[in-house]
């Protein structure tokens, strides 16, 4: 991956930034964006921001197990890997993994619960024989 784009991943979005940090004018630097975001296009045949979104968080799951690796603090190395493991949720779901189940509630009124009963239909005479008597 070229660097100037890992940092753009990364969230750094100041081209004169970028260009001093790479010895590079400005001008240099994004039309090296652009490039690597054509080869990038060409690489997934229709890129997305989808594309650059995942680039970022593999720079940033990187970041997080190295924080993991190089740190002596045990409450760090808790952060790290809690974030690494978001991280790759996020990254899941980013390539369409369903990752959270949710079940959700029904309520009536002022949040109070609603009783669904189902009973069977009866029609005029009681006899429950209709099943699609509706009358006008």
């Amino acid at each position: 991956m070229g660097l100037a784009w890992a940092a753009w991943c990364a969230g750094e979005r100041n081209l004169t930034a970028l260009g001093k940090s790479f010895g590079k004018s400005p001008a240099a630097v994004k039309r090296n964006l652009q490039k690597y975001a054509a080869a990038r296009a060409a690489e997934v045949s229709d890129v997305d921001p989808t594309a650059e979104y995942l680039d970022g968080l593999q720079h940033d799951l990187r970041e997080a197990l190295r924080t993991y690796r190089e740190s002596e603090n045990p409450n760090a190395k808790v952060g790290a890997l809690k974030l690494a493991a978001q991280i790759r949720k996020d990254m899941a779901a980013a390539r369409g993994v369903v990752t959270e189940r949710k079940a959700h509630e029904l309520t009536g009124p002022e949040g109070a619960p609603v009783q669904i009963v189902i009973a069977p239909y009866e029609d005029g005479d009681g006899s429950g024989t209709e099943t699609d008597h509706n009358p006008r």
